[in-house]
């Protein structure tokens, strides 16, 4: 984490070509949506690049690209696109995790069917079944059929 931190101090505040995000949001972005950064770099011609990381964020860098000149504002247009695009992202993860522990927790029964399957703490405790001796036939019992 200091690493990031002194990297951004570095900036000295005026340096508006780097973000932070979190690594998962970077990941799902990249992996889920990569026709929406593709799109990104080719309207506002920029490049993005990882510059820095930590065990739970990466630090961006945005730069000009290609040859013609980028206009004065570009830089903060794509940086703001980009923050736009990583919440999207982001609120996307959330839902799709979401629907991830729904989904499991419907597998495990949660259609009704055993609610006590996802009360926290222990199960609650259950009578064991009563099973009843089942009856003698009637030739060891003595008696016969035809009396």
């Amino acid at each position: 984490m200091s690493f990031v931190l002194s990297r951004m101090a570095a900036c000295g505040g005026t340096c508006k070509t780097k973000v932070t995000v979190s690594k998962p949001v970077w990941d799902f972005l990249s992996k889920e949506t990569p026709a929406r950064l593709a799109r990104l770099r080719e309207e506002h011609r920029v490049s993005i690049l990882i510059d820095g990381e930590t065990s739970d964020i990466y630090v961006l860098q945005l730069s000009p690209q290609g040859p013609s000149p980028a206009p004065p504002n570009g830089l903060y247009l794509a940086r703001k696109a980009l923050k736009g695009l990583l919440k999207e992202a982001e609120k996307e993860l959330k839902k799709a995790q979401r629907q991830g522990e729904l989904m499991g927790c419907l597998a495990l029964g949660g259609g009704g069917e055993h609610p006590e399957l996802h009360r926290p703490g222990p199960p609650p405790l259950r009578a064991a079944p009563l099973f009843l001796p089942l009856p003698l036939p009637l030739a060891f019992s003595g008696l016969s059929v035809l009396q």
